[in-house]
């Protein structure tokens, strides 16, 4: 909760207002209350405050001691939070049209963490979305995603994935964990965690992504491609064709994997189908190793969570 200690002001024989800066955005002239967070002084009114957080709504409840010093006639509230989400707080508090298209990553976390923090649903639940958009929870929804994020503005973030990891443990936001953990093993690399940790994730995040990036290798191998060592299929009709592709289709997909040139910790176990490994297989095995590849997939899809030490998909839930 936000602390309901006044903070000393210009009055005070010890600061000056030279202290404190105000907020360009949130600076309301009628405003009757001033948030203090940081050194940035918000002046915005407690019934806004009140109506979108019972957290705040609480708070104003309680009677203060009238001694309290006051800036401009109104009472002061200190806040833990970092001025920069504040702003991106009270914008959206007040502003209806605040960031409606993709979120930049800060504004994500300004919704994430304060909307949860007060209790400001909508906020929070926006945020949420977003993640949902990005790190579905079913197959189909992976699939159908574009190559680029559309909920969220990540373009000036090069290791999104791992910023957005260490929220959804901050939060408990466990049903996105698993894609954001396959995520981050397919487009990090050893050096990338070792630089990251502490102050973009912790020690666990980095132990989490550099385990389940073996499972994820080792499902990619076992599973989603098992089909290129049950070739040629009983009916097949070119048999030395096929097994020839096979080989060919498997030193283009593991090669680099198996030699150690990939800079990445993990592979994708969930690599779609490519009508060119078809074409390089006779009738029979090409139709035969496109099903078992969908199997394979359905099947690592249905045990992404585990991969990563979490409880099937069903038993995922948020803020638990």
């Amino acid at each position: 909760m936000p602390s309901s200690k006044r903070q000393r002001t210009e009055e005070s024989e010890t600061e000056g207002p030279h202290d404190f800066s105000r907020s360009e955005s949130m600076w309301l002239e009628d405003g009757n209350i001033i948030l203090l967070a940081q050194n940035t002084q918000f002046r915005v009114h407690r019934t806004v405050l009140a109506m979108h957080s019972t957290v705040f709504q609480d708070m104003f409840g309680i009677p203060q001691p009238q001694e309290e010093p006051t800036i401009d006639g109104c009472a002061v509230v200190h806040l833990s939070d970092s001025a920069q989400d504040v702003e991106h707080f009270l914008n959206a508090l007040y502003k209806r049209s605040y960031h409606t298209k993709a979120l930049p990553l800060n504004v994500f976390e300004a919704f994430l963490r304060l909307g949860h923090k007060y209790q400001v649903l909508h906020l929070r639940d926006e945020a949420v979305a977003c993640l949902a958009t990005e790190f579905p929870t079913t197959l189909k929804e992976w699939d159908d995603l574009l190559d680029d994020y559309t909920a969220l503005d990540v373009s000036d973030e090069p290791n999104a994935s791992l910023q957005l990891l260490r929220l959804a443990n901050e939060f408990r936001l466990n049903r996105y964990i698993p894609t954001l953990v396959l995520s981050a093993a397919v487009t990090s690399s050893l050096e990338d965690l070792y630089d990251h940790v502490p102050h973009t994730i912790s020690a666990n995040n980095a132990l989490q992504i550099a385990m389940a990036a073996e499972k994820f290798r080792e499902a990619r191998n076992e599973v989603t491609f098992a089909w290129l060592k049950l070739l040629p299929s009983n009916q097949c009709t070119t048999t030395k064709a096929c097994i020839a592709a096979a080989r060919r289709i498997a030193s283009l997909n593991f090669f680099e994997f198996k030699t150690g040139t990939s800079s990445t910790l993990g592979t994708n176990p969930l690599t779609e189908w490519e009508d060119s490994w078809g074409k390089r297989l006779c009738s029979h095995c090409g139709p035969y190793a496109h099903s078992y590849h969908e199997a394979g997939r359905i099947l690592v899809w249905g045990n992404l969570p585990t991969y990563c030490k979490l409880p099937k998909w069903d038993d995922l839930t948020n803020f638990d």
